[in-house]
């Protein structure tokens, strides 16, 4: 546990100003796929049943976009960083392997290389922290 304490504090004190405005974006994004696939569950229905997982494919498709939502919106504000991105890595780790075992060559451009920059994103913010200019720095000095 110690060992966590040391990589949290070093990436709280090593996070440069650019990355504020990429988890801004980042947040938005996944708040925004979190409205299409709210608004579309078909396509999440879609990847599903094409994979082994179709048994849980009702939990998934009300799952998802609300993680998306709530997440998405804490990691844009930069409130509880790190928790809101634990529970988007799962989403977007398997939305890779859905991709990867069901790619088409289009799918590999069109969704795979978003998804994994995402996916890198998550961890750099996992590992750095939300910020200077976040809900989480606010009130940790208030």
């Amino acid at each position: 546990m110690n060992s966590i304490n040391k990589i949290t504090s070093w990436g709280d004190s090593h996070h440069a100003g650019w990355m504020d405005i990429f988890r801004v974006v980042l947040g938005g994004y996944l708040f925004y796929k979190g409205v299409i696939f709210g608004k579309h569950p078909q396509e999440i229905y879609e990847l599903i049943n094409e994979s082994s997982l179709s048994l849980f494919s009702f939990f998934l498709i009300q799952c998802i976009p609300l993680v998306h939502l709530a997440g998405g919106l804490m990691i844009a504000i930069g409130l509880q960083t790190r928790w809101a991105i634990i529970f988007q890595i799962p989403i977007v780790a398997g939305a890779i392997l859905l991709h990867l075992f069901s790619a088409t060559p289009l799918d590999i451009y069109a969704a795979l290389i978003p998804t994994v920059i995402v996916f890198a994103g998550l961890m750099i913010f996992l590992m750095f922290g939300s910020g200077t200019y976040s809900a989480d720095k606010y009130f940790e000095e208030n």
